[in-house]
């Protein structure tokens, strides 16, 4: 009985030991990555895109938000984009870009169902569903 209860400790001592070090391991990698750091988050600026311009970025605004869906040929999936009534189409694709195979630099544009260019057309102008369409690469 005595030999069993002292297995059992020391069984526990090495559990506490492994759980312990486990512990730290996490908590450095979390403090090393910066996710528990209060940061403030900053976005940097994208080529073609007004974002402060129409008030996405700074003090909170009470302008009207809208959702629009951008078909994506290459996976033939629906894509939300939110945006103010005041962005452009491009605007709101670039400010949280959804589309996971196609590259932010790529040459791109957002057409309506007939292929006219709608990217520098107001969110609040187009209520349909929109295409993303890439330059095809030589």
């Amino acid at each position: 009985m005595l030999f069993s209860g002292v297995l059992l400790i020391e069984f526990g001592i090495i559990a506490f030991i492994f759980l312990f070090f486990i512990t730290i391991f996490f908590i450095k990698g979390a403090l090393s990555s910066g996710w528990m750091r209060n940061e403030p988050i900053t976005r940097q600026p994208v080529r073609g895109a007004n974002i402060s311009g129409v008030g996405l970025v700074g003090k909170h605004s009470t302008a009207s938000m809208t959702t629009r869906l951008v078909m994506n040929p290459i996976d033939e999936t629906q894509y939300p984009i939110t945006g103010r009534l005041e962005m452009t189409f491009r605007e709101a694709c670039l400010f949280n870009w959804p589309f996971p195979n196609i590259s932010i630099s790529d040459e791109w544009m957002v057409t309506d169902d007939s292929g006219k260019d709608i990217s520098d057309v107001l969110l609040k102008h187009f209520d349909g569903i929109a295409w993303i369409k890439v330059k095809k690469r030589l």
